[in-house]
């Protein structure tokens, strides 16, 4: 009989996160002196429209970097990824297939959405810490989606446990396309997938395997220039009502009332309606709308009408948001536009942060030894609540099941089906995990929840309704419950009892 093992200790540490995003407008960007480098642990720089000619023909990816390198010096920071999304496509390409073989023969142009992200060397080369970079990529474009005009980069950090996600991107432009824009979310929400698969068609092969990003992480930084509008009156095709909308705007900035010119703001709505971005919050906004600024405005002009483009409503297109899960806390010290920087037709925006999160106590120790010849976790009592499940008028009868993912488990768990409105199991259901792996490995990674719908077959959009994760940091809490989503959107909550045995 072995003997029965304690975990790895658990605490709760604080990471200052600071996350900037600006929109280059494919111009030569100011100097970097405006950001002011703090103690952070933790940068995330995200651009878009960075194509430009660098000094001395130095690409534009090639520049950024040495610009970013010389705010934040390798003997206090080390960077550890820098992303550019994958090519875009000009009016040489006339079509999917065209554009897809030019970026096979290298010959397609880089695109201008870039993310780097700076962890302090107090945290990166510190031994009592272990931190792995997962980096991913999703177009939302022209010709299907296949451009990296528009779309996303995401880095995904896990620190001794602690899995934090920063995701930049690009959405498609002007105030008509709010859908086109619900549109992209929910493209990079599914779909963003390893940089080196471009197109993506590895990851749709593996989907029974493959998780949202934003359903395995628990703090989550979305931002980047969304391109959601200030949108006073609802009529979009009168030039008469568009210029009575800038109109509108361009007295609230007057008035210097930021918190009021919000009750317009596209993103707001989209959020508070589930549109879009559920779950996600945005600190308060105390600053002038950060596009579109007119670039031959004089220096000392005051006046917004001036200030701002003629032919464009100003608006919040660069936003930074944040969602915590599973014993996160975020809290926004600061979140402001840097109104000065004039390269650009965009302002840049800076937040900071401090990220409360529970993480192993000297992981890379950890995972060298104590390695379980059994370790069990065992679900019990699962429900599932769904919309359809609490209102009789919205009950189906399709069959429900839970499948439990883990990359240390022996093999997936997955529940008898479940055709009534309310969806429970017993249980037990037991999770065996490989006998190679040491008590960190399996507790720095989440147990994914997939909800299928087994009467779909798998090319269906229906064949999974929503996934949620299980944090194993905090393994010893005997109640478990996460909100089920797809697409950034919420479909019902999950919960279960969780035991745990664990034998040297």
């Amino acid at each position: 009989m072995g003997q029965k093992a304690s975990l790895p200790p658990v605490e709760k540490r604080s990471f200052r996160v600071c996350v900037i995003t600006w929109n280059l407008g494919n111009k030569l960007p100011d100097p970097l002196d405006w950001i002011a480098v703090g103690d952070w642990d933790i940068v995330a720089i995200g651009t878009q429209e960075g194509c430009y000619e660098g000094p001395d023909g130095l690409s534009a990816e090639l520049h950024w970097q040495s610009l970013l390198d010389g705010v934040f010096p390798e003997d206090v920071f080390t960077c550890v990824d820098y992303q550019t999304l994958s090519p875009r496509t000009d009016k040489t390409y006339k079509s999917p297939t065209v554009f897809k073989r030019a970026v096979e023969a290298g010959e397609a142009k880089a695109s201008g959405i870039r993310l780097a992200v700076y962890v302090h060397n107090r945290i990166a080369r510190n031994k009592a810490f272990n931190v792995e970079v997962e980096t991913l990529m999703q177009t939302c474009g022209r010709l299907d989606g296949q451009s990296g005009n528009k779309g996303a980069v995401c880095i995904n950090l896990n620190i001794n446990g602690a899995s934090i996600s920063f995701i930049g991107c690009h959405f498609n432009a002007h105030m008509e396309k709010l859908e086109r824009r619900n549109q992209d979310f929910d493209v990079v929400t599914r779909s963003l997938h390893d940089t080196r698969d471009v197109f993506g068609e590895a990851t749709q092969k593996e989907a029974m395997e493959h998780a949202e990003v934003t359903n395995r992480h628990s703090a989550i930084f979305f931002f980047g220039d969304f391109n959601y509008r200030l949108q006073p009156l609802p009529d979009l095709e009168s030039d008469e009502e568009r210029q009575k909308m800038r109109e509108m705007v361009l007295e609230g900035i007057r008035a210097g009332d930021w918190r009021d010119l919000m009750k317009w703001d596209q993103l707001r709505k989209q959020i508070s309606s589930g549109a879009a971005f559920f779950g996600y919050e945005e600190s308060t906004v105390d600053f002038p709308p950060t596009f579109k600024f007119n670039l031959k405005a004089p220096p000392d002009a005051t006046d917004p009408s001036i200030v701002y483009n003629a032919k464009r409503v100003p608006s919040y297109c660069d936003r930074i948001l944040y969602r915590s899960r599973s014993s996160v806390s975020i809290e926004c010290v600061d979140y402001r536009s840097l109104e000065h920087v004039t390269s650009s037709d965009h302002k840049p925006v800076v937040g900071t942060f401090n990220v409360s999160m529970p993480c192993l106590v000297d992981f890379p120790k950890y995972r060298l030894k104590q390695r379980p010849r059994e370790f069990h976790l065992t679900m019990s009592d699962l429900i599932l609540v769904t919309e359809e499940s609490v209102s009789p008028a919205h009950h189906s009868s399709f069959k429900v099941v839970v499948q439990v993912y883990h990359p240390c488990l022996v093999e997936p768990v997955v529940t008898e089906p479940c055709s009534s409105s309310r969806h429970v199991w017993d249980g037990p259901y037991v999770l065996e995990f490989r006998p190679d792996a040491t008590y960190a490995e399996i507790q720095a990674k989440p147990l994914v929840i997939k909800v299928r719908n087994c009467e779909a077959s798998a090319d269906e959009e229906v064949y999974f309704l929503g996934e949620g994760f299980m944090s194993l940091i905090m393994v010893e809490e005997p109640l478990f419950k996460t909100s089920v989503e797809q697409g950034g959107k919420f479909f019902g909550t999950f919960a279960c009892r969780v035991d745990h045995s664990a034998i040297l």
